[in-house]
């Protein structure tokens, strides 16, 4: 054998065992991200499971429920779906990529659509999730025009189509530090708390009596107002309970510092429980229990004290 075909029998090997080593590269397992794309980039959320659609936007850093309804988003929730979903890692190795998996996997139209949207409607994602009746614990997912069929953490709490799980159900989205006055009507008579600097004072026939910021009842009622959650939403059924509503024994108008009014009519449905209605809404109202009522139903005598001396302007 001449010297050129010695050294063409070389580069031949040479050939052959880098693709032997590429090859056998292609199958070590690796730890690899869903989504590539930055996070901030994300305005709109569509998750779709058949007939079940919810649509979330970001307007001025903040997320909304367009469709079912239009409601605010849960913090909790969305952050869930930030921390985990869009931080999903998924094995570099499928575990299918044969097209007749798709239903075994359920990563075809019976699966949770997830669609993730940029400005001007630009989709930067369309992921289908699924899961196999063998393994419940665990997803599966497959990207939109792709085989591939990857195994993932069980997320189907965070890809929801529920409506209650993804809507804000914290019934007074502002915190303590907003909040200038308080006005209760119960029935046709009325009281009120105010704010002066960090001391409450609580308005009774017009006498002002200083609440102490060791007022435990205070503390506990401030607490109860702020932190008013439902459980239990009804949507689309205003004029089931507006007869409820129209004279309800129970208002609550909140005034904060920037001039913002927030009212709630308090009304009771039958022996157990009550309904809320916030801002004359009409869309939704809210479900409230006894005990919650009982929380809300402040008895203002209890603050009664030395009253302050006041003049046609206020305190003095």
């Amino acid at each position: 054998m001449n010297k050129r075909n010695l050294i063409l029998l070389a580069v031949l090997l040479i050939l052959i065992i880098g693709l032997t080593i590429s090859r056998s590269c292609e199958n070590v397992e690796k730890v690899i991200k869903v989504f590539s794309f930055k996070t901030d980039e994300i305005v709109k959320i569509e998750i779709i499971q058949q007939e079940n659609k919810i649509i979330l936007l970001q307007e001025n850093d903040s997320w909304f429920i367009t469709e079912p309804i239009n409601a605010p988003v849960k913090e909790s929730q969305i952050n869930r779906f930030y921390d985990t979903y869009l931080a999903l890692n998924i094995s570099s190795i499928p575990v299918s990529e044969s097209f007749s998996r798709q239903n075994f996997y359920n990563v075809d139209s019976t699966g949770v659509i997830v669609e993730l949207y940029a400005k001007n409607n630009k989709i930067l994602s369309k992921v289908i999730h699924g899961k196999s009746q063998n393994n419940p614990n665990v997803n599966y997912l497959r990207k939109e025009g792709s085989n591939s069929i990857y195994q993932t953490d069980n997320i189907s709490s965070i890809i929801t189509t529920n409506l209650n799980s993804w809507r804000e159900d914290k019934l007074l989205l502002f915190d303590e530090v907003m909040l200038q006055k308080i006005t209760i009507a119960k029935n046709e008579h009325s009281f009120s708390f105010a704010k002066s600097d960090e001391y409450w004072t609580c308005e009774i026939d017009n006498e002002f009596y200083p609440i102490s910021s060791e007022n435990q009842d205070w503390t506990r009622n401030l607490n109860a107002l702020l932190n008013l959650r439902t459980t239990t939403f009804f949507d689309h059924e205003f004029e089931k309970y507006e007869e409820n509503l129209e004279n309800a024994p129970l208002q609550i108008l909140f005034q904060l510092f920037s001039g913002e009014l927030i009212t709630l009519k308090i009304a009771q449905i039958d022996d157990n429980f009550y309904v809320a209605q916030k801002n004359d809404e009409l869309e939704t109202l809210y479900r409230l229990t006894n005990s919650q009522f009982n929380q809300l139903n402040i008895d203002p005598q209890i603050f009664k004290s030395i009253p302050h001396p006041v003049d046609d302007e206020g305190i003095i």
